[in-house]
């Protein structure tokens, strides 16, 4: 990285390491440092702009005419800007013809990624296409990092496919009384559940709509539950998050007799061996509704009124087979 420009000053630097830590560096402008990265990829340079890269490539930054300036000398880059043009000129395609016939003229193409990964996280393709898209990539791209990730990606949203059999997972249980005091711990299994339609519930007690579909539950929660609906609330919050908050949270909806874990220590980035990061939890709410048989029949994102009737209709359905 090379920097020219108001010598003494420093900028900003993000970029991603190679163990996939985001880093966040501050450089003198004028001195020249060399960044290893093991992936061609976008580095944000303070409020100058976001560059690609790769290792022998050059982000320089210089003063024209009283501003600051900044560019890459890098082949990725002159590729990402070109890829912006075509994904702008092709705007009424639909993402996955758009990428299927990008990646056909450009196998090699590392500047899809950014694409391809966002459209998966956000479920904007189904997860045939992004299979289908990820094996169509030159074979170095699929085993690179950012490859694997995505084809772990893939696997995830697998595991919440209609039809898919529901992740097993042991964990720890508090139970609480109605006073929201804990009364007991205890580990828990999901498949001890087996027989029961699961409902899982992944929330934080920040968030609004997560309150709001608890307060539904809640409602239908009594005459369910005698008929074999379990609730399995899940806690999505950060890893430090304030314990005395959540316990008020489950005390002030009254959701007590729910099952309550917290295995999903941050929903922004969940990490493997998290239930959150095996469900796929990219957004909360999130539910995933599994049968009597242990199988997935449902999952859903966010919160509506309309969402809940759905939900709540195939719980009975479910409950009746």
């Amino acid at each position: 990285m090379r920097k020219v420009a108001a010598e003494g000053e420093s900028l900003t630097v993000r970029y991603t390491d190679d163990k996939s830590h985001w880093q966040k560096q501050s450089f003198k402008l004028g001195s020249i440092y060399h960044l290893h990265l093991d992936f061609p990829q976008a580095i944000d340079v303070d409020t100058l702009g976001r560059f690609f890269a790769f290792d022998g490539d050059s982000i320089v930054v210089t003063e024209e005419k009283g501003s600051v300036k900044a560019r890459s000398t890098s082949k990725h880059e002159i590729a990402h800007q070109a890829f912006l043009r075509y994904w702008s000129l092709n705007s009424h395609v639909d993402v996955g013809r758009r990428l299927d016939s990008y990646i056909k003229e450009h196998p090699k193409g590392w500047e899809v990624f950014g694409q391809l990964m966002m459209q998966s996280a956000n479920e904007q393709m189904p997860v045939d296409t992004v299979e289908l898209l990820l094996n169509s990539l030159d074979i170095s791209l699929q085993k690179s990092r950012e490859g694997l990730y995505l084809r772990d990606m893939v696997r995830r949203m697998r595991n919440i496919e209609v039809g898919a059999k529901a992740r097993d997972f042991t964990t720890k249980r508090w139970i609480f009384d109605a006073c929201g005091k804990v009364v007991k711990e205890e580990l828990f299994q999901l498949t001890k559940l087996r027989g029961k339609v699961v409902l899982m519930d992944f929330w934080a007690h920040w968030c609004r709509p997560c309150r709001e579909g608890l307060r539904e539950l809640k409602l239908i929660y009594p005459r369910l539950h005698k008929s074999g609906l379990e609730i399995l609330a899940v806690n999505a919050d950060h890893p430090n998050f304030d314990v005395n908050e959540w316990k008020a949270a489950i005390q002030k909806e009254g959701i007590h007799d729910f099952i309550h874990v917290q295995a999903a220590k941050n929903r922004f980035s969940p990490v493997e061996n998290e239930i959150a990061y095996d469900y796929y939890v990219q957004a909360i709410p999130a539910y995933v509704l599994i049968d009597k048989q242990g199988v997935v029949r449902g999952h859903w994102t966010g919160f509506s009124h309309e969402q809940d009737k759905e939900i709540v209709a195939l719980i009975e359905k479910l409950i009746a087979e």
